[in-house]
């Protein structure tokens, strides 16, 4: 995250809490888990470059806050690509995860 934060590109500020706790609660801890290990927010970084302050800082704020992460990286992967929910992102097969971050 220093290197990261070495390399901040400037934009505008966004409102990232469009998720309901609700829409997280039901998938929330499973979901959050699943993307921990597929290591979503190094992948974030590359999907989103012009977006590397705003994740920085709200990986700062919501770290340790498995809803509040869940809700961002739910609301990323709606909008970006596609995913109307996240069971759709849990039922996804490796490979198509590794297509869509890029990897």
């Amino acid at each position: 995250w220093i290197q990261a934060e070495r390399n901040i590109h400037p934009s505008a500020i966004e409102e990232w809490d469009t998720v309901t706790n609700e829409d997280i609660i039901s998938y929330g801890g499973k979901l959050f888990l699943q993307l921990y290990q597929d290591n979503f927010w190094r992948a974030l970084f590359h999907l989103f470059p012009d977006k590397q302050h705003q994740l920085i800082e709200h990986w700062k704020r919501t770290r340790g806050n498995d809803i509040e992460c869940a809700t961002f990286i739910v609301e990323r992967i709606r909008k970006e690509n596609n995913v109307k929910c996240p069971l759709d992102w849990l039922n996804l097969s490796p490979s198509k995860r590794s297509e869509i971050l890029g990897e």
